[in-house]
């Protein structure tokens, strides 16, 4: 893929980094290409590229399943369109993206994407809470079902310092009327990694 992929590269070059790096235009991981040029009709130039590279190696793109997103001036534009074998490539504003588990939308900050992980995070803690199970089992699906599933979210969003302590107040505070703790329990004993008598959970930020 990588020697098909190298072979549209020489329509044009990518966009210049402000310490003067050039970028290549094409960036590949597995079967996820990603496309930046620094002017549409380049954009174009290197779509029609992996076109011809891509047919001749008898494959073909998915259109529907690409977006699209055009900056100018700092600002998402729906004025430009791209298009792949003919079919229109909708753009982020339409439809927004989900690529390793990151949310890409017209806004281009993770405001949204925080607050819906925050609503998430509480889902999940009240449903385990309803459960019916005892206590204990209920920590142990916080620290091997809930916990491993927050914690992508908080390494590829850009979360504030309050959120993230917010998160950790109210893991604890269910994590104690799980486990019968007293109220007063410090955070520090109840997720402490250092502490000589130690419980096997972890805080959503270690």
């Amino acid at each position: 893929m990588n020697r098909l992929v190298k072979l549209a590269e020489v329509e044009c070059r990518g966009p210049l980094t402000k310490s003067g790096v050039q970028q290549p235009p094409i960036r590949d991981f597995m079967d996820d290409l990603t496309v930046t040029t620094t002017s549409v009709p380049w954009c174009r130039w290197i779509l029609q590229g992996l076109e011809k590279t891509i047919t001749w190696a008898r494959m073909c793109f998915k259109p529907a399943k690409s977006r699209s997103l055009v900056l100018k001036r700092g600002k998402v534009t729906d004025k430009f369109r791209l298009s792949l074998d003919g079919t229109q490539i909708p753009s982020v504003t339409e439809k927004p993206i989900k690529s390793l588990g990151k949310t890409f939308d017209c806004t281009l900050k993770d405001a949204a994407s925080v607050k819906a992980t925050n609503r998430e995070l509480e889902a999940w803690l009240t449903a385990v809470d309803k459960s019916g199970l005892p206590g204990k089992f209920n920590a142990w699906i916080y620290q091997h079902g809930v916990r491993p599933r927050i914690l992508w979210p908080l390494l590829v969003y850009e979360f504030p310092i309050t959120t993230v302590e917010g998160f950790k107040r109210r893991i604890s505070r269910y994590l104690r009327r799980w486990l019968g703790l007293p109220r007063s329990l410090s955070s520090i004993a109840l997720c402490g990694q250092n502490n000589k008598l130690k419980l096997p959970i972890s805080s959503p930020n270690e």
